[in-house]
């Protein structure tokens, strides 16, 4: 059965927590085991990170979209603003060092996104940006 939730969130990251509580209440409902679901909601979590800190530069006037569709295999989650260009590279495009100096790089945050979710996918137009991620449930991560 087709369910889906639609949030409008402020530019702030005391939003984050709220975001992530209904995105692991989503991956329980489409049957995620508690490891799958932390993991999503991480990946979430960095996805609007980004947001706030790319497109928004941490103004928190603004507000971005949040869609998840959660399907009877699969859970898919649509991060929509309306702020600055920014770049979000493909998942070939990103270089991480061996070595991390900065943990707090963005890359790395990318990097876990390509790596948790089966999709990722960007579009950038003119003040509208469109990340959109799917996780599949395969057997391995489903609840017992």
């Amino acid at each position: 059965m087709r369910q889906e939730i639609t949030l409008t969130v402020p530019s702030s990251t005391e939003f984050l927590h709220v975001v992530g509580a209904v995105m692991s209440e989503m991956a329980a409902l489409a049957g995620f085991d508690d490891r799958q679901r932390r993991r999503i909601e991480l990946a979430v979590d960095e996805a609007c990170s980004n947001v706030l800190l790319c497109a928004y530069q941490q103004e928190s006037e603004q507000s971005y979209r949040i869609g998840c569709v959660k399907e009877a295999s699969e859970l898919r989650i649509t991060i929509t603003d309306w702020g600055q260009d920014y770049a979000f590279p493909a998942a070939g495009e990103l270089s991480l060092p061996a070595k991390l100096p900065d943990p707090s790089s963005a890359n790395i945050g990318l990097y876990l996104i390509y790596q948790i979710m089966d999709e990722v996918t960007f579009v950038s137009q003119t003040q509208q940006h469109v990340l959109s991620m799917r996780k599949l449930l395969h057997p391995s991560d489903a609840r017992p």
